[in-house]
């Protein structure tokens, strides 16, 4: 299968700009988040109370997230979809609890209960390969903020569109919805308010952001999850931490290894000391981010006030700009596919690119850094379960190709 993309080479230039001082507040108690471009600045600031679920709306995607971040519980109930009428809540304490995941945008909480043997298990529902719809296969508890119940089932993903139904213990506020992802083209994300019934439509589009400044949700150990404030990086972007000097005084390391991990900066670049009462920020860490642009960046943080003020003070500096020079046309050739065996894949443009491969319910196989030449790139997957898998190319200018890989046995 050929792919061709209208892209651009790029050459990495140094840069000369200057450090420069900035903030931003997600508002006292975490309330807000705030959407951020390295280059240009917040591009948003808006609450996160306002809404309870969120539906992956890039053509692949299938996360389904909560927002912890506002007290809410999602259970996976031991009831089938035919015992949709009679679900209560009896044992609950003894369910399984599902959170977001802070690696990953592509794992909800909805997602998170899956079979890791069987690729075509997203957790919510199982995809069909013959008529690529989503068909939900479990019921879920979801406890809002103030301690009310509901049951919510997600029924299909199909053609682009997700329908799902919510309604009180007692069957009484039912309620089907269908949300359409080509109505958000271009976000990561649209989201719900079971409150009011309605979507929201609350984030920038995705090239326009690098990281989100905001409260979440994440497992401090096995077992425990807590509340936590940090930065999370965009889908796109990669970074890696440099702890050898102190803040702002590192430069690239041109041998540093950039991590994708959602949490790759995270929350822990502060810590709160109970002798004063008060935060204390790693003084020895500066954090260069690689933007999906290909631009790389230095930030280093210097000032955070707590849950008081929401406000978080930072450098930043722009190391290297992914320059263009030439127009060309990218065109990426996989084969055969289906797979039962192994398949190669063939660039026309030579240099570095990140491959890596999922499986519908977003488990990753494949993670490296490859350089393409005249020579196809080979990947065996005679081990791997047959199913749908997403292969995601992305070249150091920014410019992404994705598509499906079908493995059968």
């Amino acid at each position: 299968m050929k792919k061709t993309l209208l892209s651009a080479s790029v050459l990495m230039m140094l840069s000369a700009n200057a450090q420069v001082n900035d903030q931003v507040s997600v508002q006292a108690a975490y309330a807000n988040q705030s959407y951020y471009s390295l280059e240009n600045g917040e591009e948003s600031n808006i609450t996160n109370l306002d809404w309870d679920l969120a539906f992956d709306a890039s053509p692949f995607g299938s996360s389904i997230r909560i927002n912890g971040a506002n007290a809410l519980e999602l259970f996976v109930t031991p009831y089938s979809l035919a015992d949709w009428a009679t679900i209560d809540t009896a044992g609950m304490s003894s369910w399984t609890q599902n959170i977001d995941s802070d690696l990953s945008w592509s794992n909800g909480a909805f997602n998170a209960d899956y079979d890791q043997n069987n690729p075509s298990d997203l957790g919510w529902g199982e995809y069909n390969s013959i008529t690529h719809f989503v068909i939900g296969n479990k019921t879920f508890i979801l406890k809002l903020n103030d301690g009310s119940i509901k049951k919510v089932l997600i029924e299909q993903l199909g053609s682009g569109d997700y329908t799902f139904k919510y309604s009180d213990l007692d069957n009484s506020n039912e309620i089907t919805e269908v949300i359409t992802k080509a109505d958000y083209a271009g976000k990561n994300f649209v989201y719900y308010n079971i409150s009011t019934a309605s979507e929201l439509d609350r984030e920038p589009l995705s090239e326009n952001w690098d990281i989100l400044f905001g409260k979440y949700i994440t497992e401090i150990y096995p077992g425990a999850t807590y509340g936590v404030t940090g930065v999370l990086l965009n889908n796109g972007a990669t970074a890696y931490k440099d702890i050898s000097v102190e803040t702002n005084e590192g430069d690239i390391d041109n041998n540093a290894v950039y991590a994708s991990e959602t949490n790759t900066i995270g929350y822990n670049w502060k810590s709160f000391n109970m002798s004063t009462f008060s935060y204390v920020l790693d003084d020895s860490a500066t954090y260069f981010i690689q933007t999906a642009a290909g631009d790389i960046w230095k930030l280093g943080f210097t000032a955070f006030g707590g849950s008081s003020t929401g406000n978080i003070e930072f450098t930043k500096e722009k190391m290297a700009s992914a320059g263009v020079y030439t127009n060309s046309e990218i065109t990426i050739t996989t084969y055969p596919n289906p797979v039962t065996n192994s398949f190669n894949i063939k660039s026309d443009v030579n240099g570095e690119a990140t491959i890596t491969l999922h499986s519908m319910n977003g488990k990753q196989t494949i993670n490296e850094i490859v350089d393409f030449t005249s020579e196809p790139i080979v990947y065996n997957v005679d081990t791997y379960n047959s199913g749908i898998y997403v292969l995601t190319i992305n070249y150091k200018n920014g410019q992404t190709i994705t598509e499906k890989i079908i493995i059968t046995k």
